[in-house]
């Protein structure tokens, strides 16, 4: 065993076409192994990945990766390039830390000779592997496109949207979908309790106290026992809140899938922008309404102002200034949330745009310690109660859109103030006149 090559077997597959062509996992694995074997390599470990090749931020290749700096591993095998990485660079990124390691890299239906000449074969293989990426990738959008046209559901992965029930093409259905009358109750009844002034976590609770099942039902293991009942969360009631489908609309291309380097962590992320409406694409008679006109821009309103909504029951973590403050890059309100960084009543508490919490378009904006934004605002409003100027100048910057100080509001409430003092001096020589000669007070 002595001197014996150390091999790790990598695969990977990302959509179900590469099932049926041949190149599942366990065909690659399969493959791979028995290429380990004829070498005469001791088979460390096999790793599989399901996920697309454009992205390096995969559980298998971190493991591998990982493998690699402990140099636990001389010998890397996949069946082919683009199973390591559809992306020329990351291949070249992949490259250098094998050769780091002090190991080499193998592939089953390719050969490669460790020169120049070589690594440019490399290089060009994985060139035309992230080609055929961008290409399946246009393919793929314009068969949707096609199918919002055609009035159907673009979406066709998930398990759909709750109050409906979507019948696939391929198992018969015309790919719209269909109203589940149950379902569609618990819908319209969620929409009811908002708007008569329950909030989004009392919602949850009733529904979870009552036995009401989700969309996802009961998770099961692999011997398909029941683990648990998947509850209702506040954040699955807002967004059933704000999806404009239940009115009977359905949009397509609203959003769009932009990814960019995080300058921290140098790692590529992948955000979700709005975009113009002139991109937007209808997909007609394709979602029948649940609710109606009225209730939901009822509903819409008391979401764009957190200061009409109700809420029932006491908070653990207090954050007066929800509703109050606004973001800097979109003015949206503000609202409350206790991240991590302690337990219970210890956790730290923040303000993020409401707009973080949205499942289609995210706000950039960070959040901001309550702590230090509360004790900024006490310190102003202790200014401001101690200045009547201030809370004149306050009030016109309100009134008259923050154009400068309005004068003639400052002068009437002057005037007030002299008015309030003079009173006050003639209750205090009534006051003085009525005590009696013992010096006791009459009033």
């Amino acid at each position: 065993m002595a001197g014996q090559l150390r091999a790790i077997v990598y695969s990977r597959v990302s959509t179900d076409a590469q099932e049926r062509d041949g190149t599942s996992l366990d065909t690659q694995e399969r493959a791979s192994q028995e290429y380990v074997s004829s070498n005469g390599w001791i088979l460390m470990e096999s790793i599989r990945d399901t996920a697309s090749g454009y992205s390096l931020d995969r559980p298998g290749i971190e493991r591998l990766r990982l493998l690699l700096r402990q140099r636990a591993v001389d010998v890397v095998v996949a069946y082919a390039v683009d199973r390591l990485s559809r992306n020329q660079n990351h291949i070249g990124v992949l490259f250098d830390e094998v050769e780091q390691a002090g190991a080499k890299l193998q592939f089953v239906t390719e050969k490669f000779e460790d020169t120049a000449i070589g690594r440019f074969i490399l290089a060009a293989r994985a060139f035309i592997g992230e080609v055929e990426r961008e290409k399946i990738a246009e393919r793929t959008m314009r068969g949707k496109l096609r199918r919002a046209q055609e009035g159907k559901i673009v979406q066709g992965t998930g398990i759909g949207m709750f109050g409906y029930t979507t019948v696939p093409q391929s198992k018969g259905g015309d790919g719209r979908r269909r109203i589940n009358q149950v379902e569609a109750a618990i819908v319209q009844r969620i929409y009811g309790d908002f708007a008569a002034g329950k909030s989004f976590h009392s919602i949850a609770m009733l529904l979870n106290a009552e036995g009401i099942e989700t969309k996802q039902g009961w998770k099961y293991d692999s011997d398909g026992k029941v683990v648990r009942q998947v509850m209702w969360h506040p954040l699955t009631i807002r967004r059933i809140l704000m999806n404009e489908s239940y009115t009977g609309q359905t949009i397509y291309r609203r959003t769009k899938i932009q990814y960019y380097r995080d300058p921290v962590t140098g790692k590529k992320k992948r955000r979700v922008v709005a975009q113009p409406r002139e991109a937007w694409v209808e997909i007609p008679e394709s979602t029948p309404a649940i609710i109606n006109e009225g209730l939901w821009e009822q509903v819409q309103r008391i979401l764009a102002n957190p200061q009409q909504q109700v809420r029932n029951g006491h908070a653990i973590y207090p954050y007066p200034l929800s509703g109050h403050l606004r973001c800097s890059e979109c003015q949206t309100p503000l609202v409350g949330s206790a991240l991590s960084g302690g337990k219970g009543r210890n956790r730290t508490r923040y303000y993020g745009c409401r707009k973080r919490y949205e499942p289609d378009v995210r706000c950039p904006s960070r959040y901001v310690r309550a702590d230090s934004i509360e004790a900024v605002l006490v310190e102003k409003l202790k200014r401001v109660i101690a200045d009547p100027e201030e809370i004149l100048f306050a009030y016109n910057q309100l009134f008259s859109g923050g154009q400068g100080v309005n004068q003639a509001v400052i002068a009437q409430a002057k005037q007030r103030v002299a008015e309030a003092e003079s009173q006050i001096r003639r209750l205090a020589r009534m006051a003085r006149l009525l005590e009696d000669d013992d010096g006791t007070e009459a009033i």
